[in-house]
């Protein structure tokens, strides 16, 4: 007769793993999606899991596989909280083993104990797996809409246009100054061309962002001017007081254009 989960575990383990199946695919449309035989072969490294943490709080192999199956779990669409539950029905396969199994009552209560510790440690991972995967995706995500939100586009040579669309914050304007930054560096630009056209809304703190945006682009020698200025946006600057003598400004790209070019001594002219 077994004294130990771990011996418990290894005496029944097609028993317990043939149970727990069962019980996984009814508790859930995932589960229930997913091959019975993928179920058990994640069951069997799992209940390996279960004898390793019931003795150790911390294990970094055990981290790594939780994490791995959090990567093949997420984008299928699983929710912490049905993994959570079915960690949890181990107990209902695990439970009636152990006291049908070991006969020594003390020996029964430590691997109950055992059973329990095990799985809060065992759930513990998968949300701590679970909500850095999250964490990682949506930083993913931000970093993509930042990217597709301030296009630093080269318009011609030596000149750069910036459209800037939405809301701007304090980490979104550090965001659009390095970008730009980089992007002056990278194309050795002369002009910047601030389009402030589709700019959600405007307030002394975005045009003191912007304003800083402009003086940076200065410092690494390049005229930064702003463009999209709507009579909405000039009333509003207006209205609040700011100050904007020191900023070249035009109500449209193409005037920011014409202004580049002649900045640069170039012409454009139909063919002939």
């Amino acid at each position: 007769m077994p004294d130990t989960l771990g011996q418990l575990i290894q005496a029944h383990h097609q028993r317990i793993v043939s149970g727990y199946v069962t019980l996984m695919q009814a508790s859930s449309e995932h589960y229930a999606a997913t091959p019975a035989a993928e179920i058990a072969h994640n069951v069997e490294r799992s209940l390996e899991l279960v004898t390793t943490l019931s003795g150790s709080p911390d294990d970094e192999e055990a981290r790594q596989y939780i994490r791995n199956l959090c990567e093949q779990r997420v984008p299928r669409g699983f929710r912490l909280g049905e993994v959570t539950k079915a960690i949890f029905l181990l107990r209902d396969v695990l439970l009636p083993l152990i006291r049908e199994q070991i006969p020594d009552v003390q020996r029964e209560h430590l691997a109950e104990d055992q059973l329990h510790l095990a799985l809060h440690r065992l759930a513990a991972l998968w949300a701590d797996g679970f909500y850095e995967l999250q964490e990682e995706i949506l930083n993913r995500k931000d970093q993509s809409l930042r990217a597709l939100s301030t296009p630093v586009t080269k318009v011609w040579d030596g000149i750069l246009a910036l459209p800037i669309f939405g809301d701007v914050d304090d980490r979104r304007s550090r965001q659009i100054t390095e970008d730009l930054l980089y992007a002056i560096i990278r194309t050795q630009s002369q002009v910047v061309l601030l389009d402030i056209t589709g700019i959600g809304s405007i307030n002394t703190s975005v045009i003191a962002q912007l304003m800083r945006t402009v003086r940076c682009a200065e410092l690494l020698g390049a005229a930064c001017w702003v463009v999209g200025i709507s009579p909405e946006v000039a009333n509003t600057i207006v209205t609040l007081g700011i100050d904007l003598r020191h900023i070249v400004t035009h109500a449209t790209l193409q005037q920011g254009l014409d202004h580049a070019f002649r900045h640069l001594g170039l012409e454009v002219a139909p063919r002939a």
